[in-house]
């Protein structure tokens, strides 16, 4: 008998209700997969706004709160923030039976969720360069058959044609063989961030070191890539994700203000316009709509 099963319903429908969550499917999926057989054994650290607090014992049901989970405290990885993964699983919209990419899945939590709601017929990659991360989303996800975890560096990997491709490290750039790598109607969803040293909300002048930015979402129609900015987001960085003289591009393209106005992600030989909110070289984004590419 799963006694947490309760305490992990009221956590789901909690998280529904704060994003708030459109899709049921999403609830349901975090209504569904045991946060705690992807952490460490409890006693856990949890980090929350009003800082850090150690669990008094190893009941499960501590971990069932919107709060970070350290996995790697030496390293500053985490478990990642569940109301924020609620809100982009909501926006992200998997389907059935999709081919997903999660580069940078860590334990694997967030992988599942996707497993949860992608179904028996999906196919899902979860690639991890920490190998005792690893290891031990290996061994949590063995009740997925449809996950395969893959130890090395996500962000230089060559992927196959795929639906959805979820990177959870900040970048200030990424592989333009990521875009090639999406079928029709295929989404990439990743934090675009600027390297750097960042005050932590309501820490009272604590800071952390990481990426800020926001949430990019790039879909790819028939030979046209729309593109949007999601929300704002702090991440732990990419392995290979951040070169200086970028993050001071995407940081002065942050600073002006503007990004609600992105609107398309365009290849890198296409020439450039006024229309150009930020150039990586083999792709830039575009405040022009797609329906004006043509």
């Amino acid at each position: 008998m799963d006694d947490v099963a309760p305490i992990r319903r009221r956590f789901a429908d909690e998280l529904g209700a704060k994003v708030p969550v459109k899709s049921r499917v999403v609830v349901e999926a975090f209504a569904t997969v045991p946060r705690e057989h992807f952490l460490d054994p409890g006693p856990w650290t949890l980090k929350t706004e009003l800082g850090r607090w150690r669990t008094p014992d190893a009941d499960p049901a501590h971990v069932y709160r919107d709060v970070l989970v350290p996995l790697d405290e030496e390293k500053d990885l985490n478990n990642g923030s569940p109301s924020l993964w609620a809100e982009l699983f909501d926006v992200l919209n998997i389907e059935s039976g999709d081919r997903i990419v999660h580069v940078g899945g860590g334990s694997g939590y967030y992988t599942a969720i996707m497993a949860e709601l992608a179904g028996p017929a999906s196919k899902i990659t979860c690639i991890e360069i920490e190998p005792r991360l690893a290891g031990c989303a290996r061994a949590a996800l063995r009740r997925w058959p449809q996950i395969e975890v893959v130890e090395g560096d996500g962000f230089s990997a060559a992927l196959q044609s795929c639906d959805i491709i979820v990177l959870s490290a900040g970048v200030s750039h990424f592989p333009v063989t990521w875009v090639h790598a999406l079928r029709t109607n295929g989404r990439i969803m990743l934090p675009l961030t600027v390297d750097g040293v960042w005050p932590v909300p309501g820490g009272g002048g604590e800071t952390w070191k990481g990426g800020w930015g926001q949430i990019l979402l790039v879909t790819k129609l028939d030979s046209d890539f729309t593109a949007r900015f999601v929300r704002p987001c702090g991440f732990t960085n990419c392995v290979g994700g951040h070169a200086a003289a970028i993050d001071q591009g995407l940081s002065k393209a942050f600073a002006r203000n503007d990004s609600k106005d992105v609107r398309s992600l365009r290849l890198g030989g296409e020439p450039r316009d006024d229309s150009c909110w930020f150039d990586y070289g083999d792709w830039w984004l575009s405040t022009a709509p797609v329906d004006r590419l043509t």
